[in-house]
Formats: structure tokens, C-alpha cells, sequence
């Protein structure tokens, strides 16, 4: 696997390298060690076997500590759980605060009534940033157990247990202030307790979304560049065909056919559900957010500094697109026979292993490469709609990198909107008279993984939009936004929120998800979003290229705008403590009232089960709603029937900022749910990749813990006595611990939304070097005994070099234009990094090895 190693440098208050790792573009928010070291931790372990000396490491602080170093991304789990047996009472958004956030809250639970903001070693501010802490009206507390196990090759798996609580009493707010300095880690300490590290800056949900697409590269099968593991299960396509678990004859396997694509959670199958969604929501993100779409990795995501040219959601979109065109080209261009899911539940779910390992195993239900079915008749009108609508994207927005690729998603894309419209129309055929055969139903069908994905209106609005988006034909904007007769049960109203026609215009009159949440088996609030996006925000657009009519153009914003607020309605929380009041009485049977919990801003979820994830689909629809919002008030419309509307945007907003806050360290458990953002994560994830907990192989090479960068933690609702108890192990407890593709793309979605533009501008960049402002210079040469910097210019320069752990070995400043620098005095062997600073930057840069 082909690596560039880059070593990095973040803002602290002591300059620190990565270890071990190559750098990142969210190395200011990555996990770094707290300033002490609590030796007695796992002094509250309880061993589940006290014979057994090897159940907790011999040091009891790892090797790597120190004050504000990177934390290693493979560790011994029990040091990452030494570190969250600390729950702070001082919890913070553990990625940071938006510049222009006005509120920035954290919480503090105890006596004081004031705090200090630091800097990340500790010290003070000059001057010094003080702040007051409010009193809120509800007492909390929150505990935890987890439960960490061996492996399931031992009799007894149990490793040890340690249960641990924060602390309770009444919630107290604080703000950040607005004079702190940014892009730099700071912490809060309020008496002797100091807080996780967090930063203030534009691009702190950019850095989140960097992270969250690395989970994507994690998820990634085949010959994929995953900077994870190596090629993994490159022989799909050689199992057998199934059909409802029965095996078909009729067509002949061909290894390799099918690698590629993701897996879809902390297992090895690829599922059509979640494949299509991740797909979908990449796309629509590229097409939707095109400014923010920035080009900080090459496919490798390893690779941070010769990157490819092509913006990163696109580029992860594009992995998703040559999965489907490859089933595509397998079944000879015959939709119906298409094979977008591939694994066997039981053979799969009988490993727990690396995903490289899989295709080779000679042992029986352990998931091989003769035991990855190949499942027909997962298609369906809603997840052919979500192909359809994302390779429509990919048709117009990959066309400018390779023209041909993309007049190849486009015909597709078309091909199967028909195939899906088809089914949903309850026709026997679809395209030039093909028949459907393995695929029945246009929604409300099941797999052994997954089932709740009902309807297919979301899906085909979504399709539709995204084909007229690509396409400008009449046709698609009829079928968006028109046709009365699409499909038997569509019904129609008067006034806003009622489309006047086509797939906008559902069984329920409006465009309404009905309680649902955005997610795997929901797919309104992209649509809704895109609508406006992609085909109403330009005037002039949507009236030449999309060919609505100036009176279809007002109308559609209106239904879109008044059924995103419905839908948020409809998510609202029940016994909700704080509210907003968007509109009233707009549709009688529906909420214009968005209600949600005044201390975690948490709103209604589908399921207990995987509850982030379901959060995460709430923030998505918040956060889409304020962007939407938004413009509509700069545009100040007056609408047909609703009039001139204060829409709120900025209340919205906020909201979706503090849900967030509450994803990434304000909670009652003081960590980011988000792994490897934010000082403080689990390390018990449900994920074969990562964590070698669960594995049932012998002879797994170099099979160690690491942390899945980007993975959203699937985690529990918040309650005033709010607890995470897993009901066995922590890591076989998949309803709260396992990690999935499908909420790792809505928090993706959601983080892009809030991301801040592209530096660099949006526009094709292939075969363009990247370039930044031009630096001072400067060179860096060496002989066999020492350095030898030329820096041109006056003023003060600087030559520092650091060890791997980010230490500095040697640091001198200098005014003349050349220095030399013997060995002799860096104190140290082996492998350096070398910078120059010339003009307050970086001029120069070099890694050395003295033996």
C-alpha cells in the first residue's frame, strides 16, 4: 500500500510532530493527551481474571505520554479507558467552536461560578479571558461501564470491567468569548480542573468533515487505496447468485466482477441500503456544497501533500460509482439482474477478522470468497432511486476530470430512474421491454440485515431532481414537479406545502417523511435540500436551463420551504423544554414548531438502537433547513400564500451548531462521539477492522487495536441520569457501539453544510499543482557533520528540529541569511524533522536520520 509520510506540526503551546503517523488536515482537532497523567486509574479495573497477570499493561502511563502529544492511534484500549475514567465536569466541544458562533457553550456541573480559558499547556491568556457561569434549571449525572474482553479464541474472553461516573448536580452554561485567540488549541479551567483541548476557527467543521470522510476510506473493499488495510476481498463476484437465499443457475460467477465499494458496518457485507445512501449523500454534498469541496487528500488518504486534483467528497463519490457501473457492466447492462448487495449475514458475521483475510479462509461459515452470495432483487424503485440520483450527480460534476466516465454515469443514471419509475408504476417492464424479474417491489422489501426502508417518493424526487439537474430535459422537471399521474394514490392539495404535481406530490398530499428520520431508510430532507439547491436557488437558472416558469419557480419554493419545516416538525421532540416557532397553521395537521431538549438539544429519533446516527439525521435536516433559510431571507421573497416570512435561519443554525456541540464532547460523558476527533473517544467499537476484540481466527497478522478515524459512535439517548451499560461486552454490544457507513455520511453531510469555502476555489484542478501564497525561502542542506540553512533576507529567522514524538531536540534563532547547525547538538539519533522558519513561516522543511 503506497504511503507518503509527511510529518506534521499543530498550534500548541509547545510545538508537537505527529507520532507515528503522517499528518493530517485536522491535526488541530485530533486527540492529544491531557496535561497529567493519572497513574492510578487502573487501580479502579476490576480484572476479570486476577491469575491472569497480562490483562492490563505493566506501565501505568503508555510510553508515548506527553502533556499535549498526539495520541498514538494504536494503543493498548485500557490506556485510551484509563483516560475517559475522568469525566470532566467541564464539558466542551472537543473539535471546537466556529468563529462566528456567538454562543460557543460548554457546560460545567459544580460550585464555581467562574472560568478562565488557557492556553493548551495551561497557562494563561495576555490578557487574560475570563467568563461567568448560568445556572441552568436540571440536575444531571452520568455514568459508564465498560467492558473489555480478550478475544473469542479464549475460554474465558472477559478482560477486566471498570464502571465510573461524572458528576451530578445542577448544569451550568458558559460562552467562550468572542476575544480569544484562533486556530490554536485552548483549554478551559475552572479551579483545578482543566478541560479536553478544543479550537476557535472558520474551518473547524471542515476539519470534522475531513476526518468523517476518512471513515469512508476505512469502509472501502477491494482494490481501493483504503489508507487503512490492504486490498480486501478482490474476488467478489466469484460466490454464488441468490435470490430470497435461494441459490440461481442461471448465471455464471466471475471473480473480481464486484470488488469494490463499502462495507457496511462493523462487518464485512456490502449492502445495497447503505451503499446507495453513502453514495447518494456523497454526490448530492458535491453537487450542493461545490465551494466547499476542497482537494486535502489524493485517493490514498494517507496522502496529504501530492494529492489528485479532484475535490474529496467527489472523489469518495466516484469509489461508489464504480461499484454500481461495474454491477452494471456485470449483468450485460440488464438493470433487473444487477447485484448491489454481496455477502452471506451468517458466513459473514462468523468472522472477526481483517478484511483482507476473508477471501482466503479455508475454514467453512467464516464468509470466504465462495461464500459471498451475490443477491439479486435488492434493488427496488427506492435504492435504484438513490443510484440513479447519485450517478446523475456524477454525470455533470465529474465531467470536467474525465468527460467519457462521466457521459457513462449519465446514461446509466437514466436508464435506471426508467427501470425504477417503472416499477414503482407497477409496469411488468421497463426500457425497451425488459421484464422484471427479480425485483418485485418497489419498496417495503427486506434483507437478513436490514428492513424499514417503505416508500420510494423520496427516492424518485430525488432522482428526478438530480437528472434535470444533470440533464435540463423537460421530462425530469414534469416528473419532479408536475405529473398528476405517476402512480395510483398520489393526492393533492391547495396551498403551501402542496406541490402541484410529480413525485413532490405524494400519497400524503405534501412531501412529508411523517416522523421519520433522515437516514439509511429516509431520504426527504436530500431531496428537499436539493430542490432548493440544485434547482431553485438561481432565478434565472431555473427559469432558462431548468424551464419552470417564474409562477412554478415561486410556488416550488414555497411547497419546499413549508414542507422542510413540516418534517422538522414532525422530528420534533415531544416533551421538548425549548423550542422555535417557525411558521403556524401553515398545514393543519402538521407542526410549524421545531421542540427539542433545552440541555443536550436533542430531538425525536426512529430507535434506541444506533442512536447518533439517528441524531445525526436531525442535525443534517436542521442545518439544511438553515442554509435554505437563509438565502430565501437575503432573496427577501414574497410568497404566494404564506406571504413574507421571518424564516429564522439564525435560530436554526444555532440549533444545529449546539446539537453538534453535543456530538462532539458536550454530553454527559465528556467525549466526541466522532473517533479521532477530539481528545477523549471510546475504544470499544463493534468493528472488525479496527478492533481486534471479537477475533475468532488464528495467525492474524499485525491484528492490533486502531482508532476507525471518522467512525460515529452509535451511542445512547440522554437522559437527566444518563448511562452507557452495555448489556454484555462493550464491543459485542453493537446497539450502542458498532460503527456504520450510513451515520458516518450524514454527519458527513451535516459537517459539510457548516464547513467553511474552499481556499482554493472550486473548479477542475487536474494536472494543476496546488500553490499558496509564495514564502520566503530557504534550503536546507547537510555534509557529514552538521546543517547548512541559507534564509535570504532581514529579520529574525528560526531553525527548530523535532523528534517523531515532537519533542525538540534543537531550536536556535538567527538573523544572518546562513547558519550551520552541527549534529552534535541535537542530542538525539535517528529519524528528524528540520524546519525553517523565514518571514513568521515555514520556508523550508527536511527530514534527516543521524545514525
Amino acid at each position: 500500500m503506497r504511503k507518503h509520510v509527511v510529518l506534521g506540526m499543530v498550534a500548541l503551546g509547545t510545538a508537537i510532530a505527529t507520532s507515528a503517523s503522517e499528518s493530517t488536515p485536522y491535526d488541530l482537532i485530533r486527540p492529544v493527551y491531557p496535561l497529567k497523567w493519572d497513574n492510578e486509574a487502573f487501580d479502579k479495573f476490576e480484572l476479570a481474571n486476577t491469575e491472569n497477570t497480562g490483562l492490563l499493561p505493566k506501565e501505568k502511563k503508555p510510553e508515548s505520554y506527553k502533556a499535549n502529544a498526539f495520541i498514538p492511534d494504536s494503543l493498548d484500549q485500557a490506556y485510551y479507558d484509563a483516560l475517559n475514567t475522568h469525566i470532566s465536569p467541564i464539558r466542551v466541544n472537543q473539535a471546537g467552536y466556529l468563529t462566528s458562533d456567538t454562543e460557543r457553550q460548554f457546560y460545567y456541573i459544580g460550585e464555581a461560578t467562574k472560568f478562565e480559558i488557557v492556553d493548551a499547556d495551561g497557562n494563561s491568556l495576555s490578557p487574560a479571558v475570563t467568563g461567568d457561569l448560568t445556572s441552568k434549571t436540571t440536575e444531571v449525572s452520568s455514568d459508564w461501564t465498560i467492558k473489555a474482553q480478550t478475544n473469542a479464541l479464549t475460554l474465558s474472553r472477559d478482560r477486566y470491567t471498570v464502571s465510573f461516573a461524572g458528576s451530578t448536580g445542577i448544569l451550568k452554561a458558559g460562552k467562550i468569548p468572542q476575544s480569544v485567540p484562533t486556530d490554536k488549541r485552548l483549554r478551559i479551567k475552572i479551579g483545578d480542573e482543566i478541560s479536553s483541548t478544543f479550537i476557535v476557527s472558520d474551518k473547524v467543521y471542515s476539519m470534522v468533515r475531513d476526518a468523517s470522510l476518512k471513515f469512508f476510506g476505512i469502509q472501502r473493499s477491494g482494490e481501493s487505496e483504503s489508507w487503512f488495510h490492504d486490498k480486501s476481498h478482490t474476488k467478489d463476484g466469484s460466490g454464488k447468485f441468490t435470490y430470497d437465499d435461494e441459490e440461481v443457475s442461471e448465471f455464471t460467477p466471475q471473480e473480481g466482477a464486484l470488488q469494490g465499494g463499502w462495507y457496511d458496518c462493523g462487518d464485512h457485507l456490502k449492502e445495497s441500503m447503505t451503499m446507495s445512501y453513502a453514495f447518494m449523500s456523497l454526490a448530492i454534498m458535491a453537487a450542493t456544497n461545490e465551494s466547499k469541496d476542497k482537494d486535502h487528500y489524493a485517493y490514498n488518504q494517507s496522502e496529504t501533500v501530492n494529492t489528485d486534483g479532484i475535490p474529496d467528497i467527489l472523489r469518495e463519490a466516484k469509489h461508489g460509482a464504480d461499484f454500481f457501473i461495474r454491477s452494471y457492466n456485470f449483468a450485460n447492462g440488464i438493470i433487473d439482474n444487477m447485484v448491489v448487495s454481496v455477502g452471506n449475514f451468517g458466513a459473514d458475521h462468523g468472522y472477526w477478522g481483517k478484511p483482507e483475510e476473508q477471501d482466503t479462509l479455508s475454514a467453512i461459515r467464516r464468509g470466504n470468497a465462495s461464500e459471498r452470495d451475490l443477491r439479486l432483487g435488492e434493488l427496488g424503485s427506492n435504492i435504484s432511486g438513490m443510484i440513479a440520483a447519485g450517478l446523475a450527480i456524477m454525470g455533470k460534476q465529474y465531467a470536467v476530470y474525465d468527460k467519457a466516465y462521466a457521459e457513462t454515469c449519465l446514461k446509466i443514471a437514466e436508464e435506471m430512474y426508467d427501470f425504477a419509475k417503472s416499477l414503482a408504476q407497477g409496469k411488468s417492464s421497463y426500457g425497451d421491454g425488459k421484464l422484471f424479474k427479480y425485483n418485485k417491489r418497489a419498496a417495503s422489501w427486506a434483507t437478513p440485515a436490514y428492513n424499514g426502508n417503505n416508500e420510494f417518493y423520496d427516492d424518485l424526487a430525488l432522482a428526478s431532481v438530480a437528472l434535470l439537474y444533470a440533464t435540463g430535459k423537460t421530462v425530469y422537471a414534469d416528473d419532479a414537479l408536475r405529473s398528476k399521474d405517476l402512480v395510483n394514490g398520489q393526492t393533492f392539495g391547495d396551498g403551501a406545502g402542496f406541490f402541484e404535481g410529480g413525485w413532490f406530490a405524494t400519497n400524503d398530499k405534501g412531501f412529508f417523511k411523517n416522523a421519520k428520520n433522515t437516514s439509511w431508510a429516509n431520504s426527504y430532507a436530500f431531496a428537499t435540500y436539493a430542490l432548493y439547491k440544485l434547482i431553485l436557488s438561481d432565478k434565472t437558472k431555473a427559469t432558462t436551463e431548468y424551464g419552470l416558469s417564474e409562477m412554478e419557480w415561486l410556488n416550488a419554493i414555497e411547497d419546499c420551504i413549508t414542507d422542510m419545516i413540516a418534517n422538522l416538525g414532525d422530528v420534533s421532540q415531544d416533551d421538548g423544554t425549548a423550542s422555535i416557532s417557525l411558521l403556524s397553521d401553515a398545514i393543519a395537521w402538521k407542526q410549524g414548531v421545531v421542540k427539542y431538549d433545552a440541555n443536550w438539544f436533542n430531538m425525536q429519533t426512529d430507535l434506541a438502537w444506533q442512536y447518533n446516527a439517528y441524531q445525526a439525521g436531525n442535525i443534517f435536516e436542521v442545518l439544511a433547513y438553515a442554509d435554505v433559510a437563509a438565502d430565501l431571507e437575503k432573496k427577501n421573497l414574497t410568497l404566494p400564500n404564506l406571504g413574507a416570512v421571518s424564516w429564522k435561519s439564525s435560530e436554526m443554525w444555532q440549533l444545529g451548531i449546539n446539537q453538534l456541540n453535543y456530538m462532539l464532547g458536550v454530553n454527559p460523558w465528556d467525549i466526541s462521539f466522532v473517533y479521532g476527533v477530539g481528545d477523549k473517544n471510546d475504544a470499544h467499537q463493534h468493528h472488525r477492522a479496527s478492533n481486534p476484540e471479537g477475533r475468532n481466527m488464528e495467525n492474524t497478522k499485525d491484528y492490533k487495536y486502531r482508532v476507525p478515524v471518522g467512525a460515529l459512535y452509535g451511542g445512547t439517548a440522554p437522559q437527566a441520569k444518563s448511562a452507557i451499560i452495555p448489556q454484555n461486552t462493550s464491543v459485542e454490544d453493537y446497539h450502542i457501539s458498532e460503527a456504520c457507513l450510513a451515520g458516518s455520511a450524514t454527519l458527513m453531510a451535516a459537517t459539510t453544510i457548516v464547513s467553511s469555502p474552499a481556499e482554493e476555489g472550486s473548479g477542475p484542478t487536474v494536472g494543476i499543482k496546488k500553490t499558496t501564497k509564495p514564502l520566503k525561502s530557504a534550503t536546507i542542506d547537510q555534509n557529514t557533520v552538521s546543517l547548512m540553512i541559507h534564509a535570504p533576507g532581514n529579520g529574525q529567522k528560526r531553525v527548530q528540529v523535532f523528534d517523531l514524538l515532537g519533542n525538540t531536540v534543537y531550536k536556535a534563532n538567527f538573523n544572518s541569511e546562513n547558519i550551520n547547525v552541527p549534529f552534535s547538538a541535537m542530542r538525539h539519533k535517528g529519524a528528524l524533522q528540520v524546519r525553517v522558519f523565514n518571514g513568521g513561516k515555514v520556508a523550508a522543511a527536511k527530514t534527516i536520520i543521524l545514525k
